[in-house]
């Protein structure tokens, strides 16, 4: 340690310089995920019940999945800085839209499942949002009536999709069929594109 900083003998242009960053670590959260995925390889990365049965999610497969989920953003018109409502109970592809509004450069605008729908629509329209993502149909025809006062949601995306119509917005599987499109594209992550900016 410099014993000037010991004795609080630094210049205020001393002080207010940052000390430089090692390059070898992750700078972004993007980056940060994915020096997680790659020191900490699990076939077990993320536990989940569905039907009754637990299943497991690999480190890649979650990665491969979140990209594929923020290309699929970015494939239906989602830009950086752009608000995605995310409105579901806790499930594993509430935390994969989660990061992939992060891998995006989307901002997560997250909504209690248990609120009105008055209290959603105020969300809805205060938040800016441009994106819904609901956990299933259900919860869409709750919402439908405050929906048609939200001219901003262009898009509306269902983790399940059980009697989902054309009209009414993606299923999630249908959102990362867009994305694996955009990626074979050469689709470029939020961080990336910031470095690029910096440039």
């Amino acid at each position: 340690m410099n014993p000037a900083a010991q004795d609080g003998n630094l210049s205020k242009a001393e002080r207010s310089t940052p000390a430089l960053a090692d390059p070898a670590e992750p700078t972004t959260l993007v980056e940060v995920f994915r020096s997680i995925v790659r020191r900490h390889q699990r076939p077990d990365l993320l536990n989940y019940k569905h039907a009754g049965v637990w299943i497991s999610m690999s480190s890649d497969e979650m990665l491969a999945r979140v990209q594929r989920i923020a290309a699929g953003l970015h494939a239906i018109g989602v830009r950086p800085g752009d608000r995605v409502a995310l409105l579901s109970e806790s499930r594993v592809e509430w935390t994969l839209t989660d990061a992939g509004c992060i891998f995006a450069g989307a901002i997560n605008v997250p909504i209690y499942p248990t609120l009105t729908p008055n209290q959603v629509h105020y969300i809805l329209k205060d938040s800016g949002a441009g994106t819904l993502i609901l956990a299933n149909r259900k919860k869409f025809v709750d919402l439908e009536t405050v929906l048609k006062e939200c001219p901003d949601i262009k898009q509306v995306i269902f983790f399940e999709g059980e009697g989902v119509k054309e009209a009414e917005g993606l299923t999630l599987a249908q959102l990362e069929a867009k994305g694996e499109v955009v990626e074979r594209d050469g689709f470029v992550y939020a961080d990336l594109l910031l470095q690029k900016r910096e440039r």
